[in-house]
């Protein structure tokens, strides 16, 4: 549909991204008229959409003939680069974009918008996990005359829904369509109609059965409803939010990980499922039916129900919740554990290894307590089961869950605003590239950007193999110093973000040590 060139916005002194319409040369002027108004009409239909997972539209612009849209720069890999560099994803991180994605189209559909385009290729992955869904140029805005053009071909045929393939209009169902056949992709890195011609493509979208996802574990379900031939057989927007989350906390986290099938390089087309039943990498999770639309209401309402007891359970509170489950203040090592949790390893008598120094300074110390069973006194600690871990929580600081990479948040009520993060996953990712991508896209991304340090080979929380960035950037209005680790746990990857104002860091750095004495990973 165009080229993308990388502009600057003189007048606001940004970088922006410009995308020329570009039409096929041998289409007639006659019809050149019509495509540049549904152009128009679209980009004019695509600046209503405000939303952070959609990469947001400037301006459109007609000059000597051309069409221009001028959009936000998003420097960010696709999902289509990520697979074909590192191979098909994990189930649980192709859930969480997947979540994610639906919050992005349910806000399209809520203004009226259809994107027609979902794919891999217009998913843009930050190095932070967070997704941007791009290339807003083929929706069409329900209400208006739709116009035509046998020069124009709307979508991309691997992920065009039987109704587009077919000529019919779409809705919102054929989103969610391209939604399934994304997810397919990132699982099994191919696409699920895939046949080596556009019109042996289309064909088998129409005709064929979509195949079995061989390595989606508890997503394959989900996947195969979002398949469905029949529109209104597809789940809907809050549906398939449920769904996921479900997946997320219990479905994909209950799948033993020696299960999930790898693809050797050279490899083409969906991995085969198992074929016994010791073999099987079925999860615990909610059953689809045969047409998706009967009767998952009632699913719906079981996967809620499933959610808050998971939650209860786990200490993992449902989305929105903010409410600090942290168990009261220790004061023995040898704390009773609650039962069917896990007993966390003894509290060394000298402290780990901190990746942090103490500079000479003449404030005095946030925090002077004496250190017992591991935590400061008159400290919390609060076990995160679904990410894997154990943080302690001071005084005058409250601590939440979010879902986002099992995320456990300590912020501080009042005065400097503290906030210590732990987001966790598994498997975990590469390091120390992982900490390389971040410190990249940090660089070109973050207004005030100024390294403080980088370094490998470093120890946290008594683990070695830690990666230690220190920055100060403008985050939410006011500048401050973000210390950023990535490490390894067993299986698990951690990441520990701890953020003070930048004036503030110096009488910060006793808290932050005293964080990492706290911190315990469990997985």
């Amino acid at each position: 549909m165009g080229v993308v060139w990388r502009a600057q916005d003189r007048v606001l002194g940004r970088q922006v991204a410009v995308k020329e319409v570009v039409f096929p040369p041998t289409m007639a002027e006659a019809e050149r008229r019509p495509a540049r108004a549904r152009v128009m009409r679209e980009a004019r239909a695509a600046a209503r959409l405000n939303h952070p997972g959609a990469v947001t539209l400037y301006d459109v612009v007609s000059d000597q003939g051309g069409i221009f849209i001028v959009m936000e720069l998003v420097e960010a890999a696709t999902l289509a680069d990520l697979v074909q560099a590192q191979g098909p994803l994990a189930p649980e991180r192709v859930a969480e974009l997947g979540r994610q994605l639906v919050g992005v189209l349910e806000a399209a559909h809520g203004v009226g918008i259809v994107h027609r385009d979902v794919k891999p290729g217009n998913v843009m992955v930050a190095a932070d996990g967070g997704v941007k869904l791009a290339d807003f140029g083929v929706a069409w805005l329900q209400g208006d005359p739709q116009l035509t053009s046998t020069g124009l071909v709307l979508g991309s045929p691997a992920y065009m829904a039987p109704e587009q393939a077919r000529g019919e209009a779409g809705g919102p169902a054929t989103d969610f369509w391209g939604l399934g056949a994304t997810l397919f992709y990132g699982v099994e890195g191919v696409p699920p109609f895939a046949r080596g011609s556009s019109i042996a493509t289309l064909a088998a979208v129409v005709n064929e059965r979509p195949p079995v996802p061989g390595r989606a574990g508890a997503l394959a379900p989900l996947i195969g409803a979002l398949l469905a031939k029949d529109p209104p057989a597809r789940p809907s927007g809050p549906k398939v939010r449920a769904w996921l989350d479900w997946l997320l906390i219990v479905g994909l986290s209950a799948q033993p990980a020696a299960n999930i099938r790898t693809r050797r390089p050279g490899d083409t087309g969906p991995v085969a499922p198992p074929r016994s039943s010791t073999e099987s990498t079925a999860a615990p999770a909610p059953p689809v039916p045969g047409r998706a639309g009967r009767r998952l209401l009632g699913v719906v309402s079981l996967l809620l129900l499933g959610g808050i007891l998971v939650a209860w359970l786990t200490g993992v509170l449902p989305a929105g919740g903010s409410e600090d489950r942290a168990a009261p203040p220790t004061t023995r090592a040898d704390a009773a554990v609650s039962p069917g949790q896990e007993q966390a390893a003894p509290a060394s008598t000298r402290p780990a290894p901190s990746t942090t120094r103490t500079p000479p300074t003449t404030r005095a110390p946030t925090t002077s307590a004496a250190v017992r069973g591991g935590l400061p006194a008159g400290w919390r600690a609060f076990t995160n089961r679904a990410g894997n871990d154990r943080v302690g929580v001071p005084p005058g600081f409250r601590v939440h869950t979010r879902r986002r990479y099992h995320a456990a948040v300590v912020e501080e009520q009042g005065g400097a605003r503290r906030v210590v993060t732990v987001r966790s996953q598994t498997p975990s990712a590469l390091l120390p590239q992982a900490s390389r991508d971040y410190r990249a896209w940090a660089r070109r991304n973050l207004t005030g950007f100024r390294e403080v340090r980088y370094a490998e080979d470093q120890t946290y929380a008594g683990r070695p193999g830690a990666v230690v960035f220190e920055y100060q950037a403008v985050r939410d209005g006011r500048r401050v110093h973000v210390s950023h680790i990535n490490f390894k746990g067993r299986t698990w990857g951690y990441n520990v973000e701890f953020i003070a104002p930048a004036g503030d860091w110096d009488a910060s750095r006793t808290l932050a040590r005293q964080f990492e004495q706290a911190f315990q990973p469990l997985g």
